[in-house]
């Protein structure tokens, strides 16, 4: 497709040539060609399983290290450590 490959130079022309470039898509999805669209969410869900997994492993190695931001206070019986019974006595 010439017009993708043209680029955005950040000048007022790249709205027109925006536009020019979403009229084109809509017309080969009107075609029912979905092609561009299926290779966008492919790449997505792919990007989205590699985030996945440095985030579950950086969650890993710092559950592994004792890190402080995993230490978290146990709850008193009465909401927070400091927190005492209320009296019936009012």
């Amino acid at each position: 497709m010439q017009i993708a490959n043209k680029g955005l130079s950040g000048d007022v022309g790249d709205i027109q040539l925006l536009s020019e470039m979403l009229w084109a898509d809509a017309a080969t999805v009107n075609r029912n060609d979905l092609s561009k669209q299926e290779a966008t969410l492919v790449a997505q869900a792919a990007t989205l399983n590699i985030l996945f997994a440095e985030l579950a492993r950086r969650a890993a190695a710092n559950l592994n290290s004792g890190s402080q931001y995993w230490k978290v206070p146990k709850p008193s019986r009465y909401g927070t450590e400091s927190a005492k019974p209320m009296s019936n006595d009012a």
